[in-house]
């Protein structure tokens, strides 16, 4: 992940979100996700939030309910951060990510 700064991220994150909403371009959740999943990899807690919610929803935006792989992203989202990637889950996401884990996992 070095080399990735943090700036990066958030752009990724920025233009899946644009290209899963439709903001500014053509909608394409396939090409949000990708640029979404791509800063979540790279550290962007935000963009693995953003994911788990997208597949928490059925519909929402064009991606497919999918509660494995809302999982997969939330417990990215609430990974540590370190110094590479540091970028922040705001406190409301993290609170709601911890406890849509927790009701699924029992």
């Amino acid at each position: 992940c070095r080399g990735v700064g943090l700036h990066v991220l958030l752009q990724m994150a920025e233009l899946g979100s644009c290209y899963t909403e439709g903001w500014g371009c053509t909608k394409s959740p396939t090409m949000g996700a990708y640029y979404l999943s791509v800063a979540a990899e790279r550290g962007s807690r935000l963009a693995a939030n953003s994911l788990a919610l997208y597949f928490t929803h059925e519909g929402l935006s064009g991606f497919e309910r999918s509660y494995a792989l809302a999982t997969e992203w939330f417990r990215k989202a609430l990974q540590p951060a370190t110094e590479a990637t540091a970028v922040s889950l705001g406190p409301q996401f993290r609170a709601r990510a911890e406890r849509w884990l927790q009701e699924r996992e029992g």
